[in-house]
């Protein structure tokens, strides 16, 4: 990260710098400094883009909306962002007060992907973000699980992540961390991203295999663009967490993100997302779990609504319930009716609030690629044997 303290320093500093930059970074940093320049001369007016324009920059150098809904909504009119002069560059605009606490809770993690250029004015600081540059490898590995699935991933001096990621989609079907007694297998293909020079804990696992000699073969292809998500051959998703949608029709009224709420009239961060649906739908589990709280009250604007906790301690929550058809403590299986759509607590209307956490973190649930059913259908089952064949192709040119 470079800092550039006022425009006295800026002669200096490039003597200074010049020669720890390549010709493309030495070219971004003197377009952003002709850029900060020229808004120097102009009283330090920023010229906004439009909100579209900034949202297809912000996405272009790999920044999310979820990432942008955090800050934005944490630091609201502490922060706004305008287009760069470089290509493929956003500018992002804080006031001085937020620096620590901005630098600490997103600067941070931005940095190992993106190359970020600093500069103060009085109150202001400008932050001039683009991607680095990004390589991907692709890696096959086959092995016999001497001792537990577990040990032999770790001996194989695998990423935790990577591990993870198998474990969430074999677990339920195979016991990950049990001695392995029936000649177990196993065969994965997973791709690692490297950012100059480094390789990154963003790994996508495309392929997993596991089979032994009690009939367990199973074999899993990736359908989801976040990486995580595998589906056997026949469109089933593979593991048995969350995998279908609460609802067997879909109708968003509201995303999940940052929203001028319907009642209060502020923009507020929405949690989850809505959904439109007659009052007495069904409401289904969106896999097995336990529940943990059901509650008939107020639920700051809740109102009737039910949490559930999953697999990997995951939580799903459903919210503005008519009615609520289980109790606190019950086991529920995937497509169990839990309850019914309603409009009760802070509601205009008869909707379902859905929401679910992650590490006691509220999270897209969009993340989740949920599915009316759990197995895939129609296009999405064609997609899916579409990405059947490249996987298995590439994993041909990598063994």
């Amino acid at each position: 990260m470079n800092v550039l303290f006022s425009n006295d320093d800026f002669d200096s500093y490039r003597k200074q710098q010049i020669n720890e930059y390549d010709h493309y970074r030495e070219n971004e940093r003197r377009n952003f400094e002709k850029f900060y320049l020229e808004h120097y001369e102009l009283n330090h007016k920023i010229f906004e883009a439009e909100n579209t324009q900034t949202l297809e920059r912000l996405k272009l150098i790999d920044i999310s909306e979820e990432q942008i809904a955090y800050i934005t909504h944490k630091y609201e009119n502490q922060i706004s962002f305008s287009i760069g002069p470089y290509p493929n560059q956003v500018v992002i605009i804080i006031d001085v007060r937020i620096k620590n606490d901005f630098e600490q809770n997103f600067l941070s993690e931005l940095n190992r992907t993106h190359n970020v250029n600093i500069m103060l004015d009085n109150d202001k600081i400008f932050y001039a973000v683009s991607k680095k540059n990004k390589t991907h490898l692709i890696k096959v590995l086959h092995d016999d699980i001497k001792t537990s699935f577990l040990n032999t991933l770790k001996n194989h001096k695998l990423s935790d992540n990577i591990i993870e990621v198998i474990r969430y989609n074999i677990e339920g079907k195979v016991a990950i961390e049990s001695v392995s007694k029936s000649n177990d297998r196993f065969k994965i293909m997973y791709e690692e991203n490297i950012i100059e020079g480094t390789t990154t804990k963003d790994i996508k696992l495309l392929y997993l295999s596991y089979k032994n000699d009690k009939g367990i073969d199973l074999e899993g292809y990736l359908f989801d663009p976040n990486g995580k998500i595998l589906f056997l051959t026949n469109g089933e998703k593979m593991s048995t967490s969350i995998s279908r949608l609460p609802l067997d029709k879909i109708n968003i009224s509201s995303p999940f993100g940052i929203r001028t709420h319907p009642i209060y009239k502020t923009k507020l961060m929405h949690n989850g997302i809505d959904y439109k649906s007659p009052k007495g739908t069904p409401v289904y589990a969106v896999s097995n779990g336990i529940v943990k709280k059901t509650s008939k009250a107020y639920n700051g604007g809740f109102g009737n609504m039910i949490e559930i906790e999953h697999e990997n301690n995951d939580v799903t929550l459903y919210a503005h319930l008519d009615t609520i058809r289980i109790k606190k403590g019950d086991m529920v299986k995937l497509g169990t009716i839990i309850g019914t759509v309603g409009s009760t607590g802070t509601s205009t209307g008869n909707h379902l609030h859905f929401g679910y956490m992650v590490k006691n973190k509220w999270v897209n649930p969009s993340v989740l690629q949920l599915q009316a059913s759990s197995k895939l259908q129609g296009e999405d089952l064609k997609k899916f044997q579409t990405q059947i064949k490249k996987i298995n192709s590439l994993m041909k040119e990598n063994e």
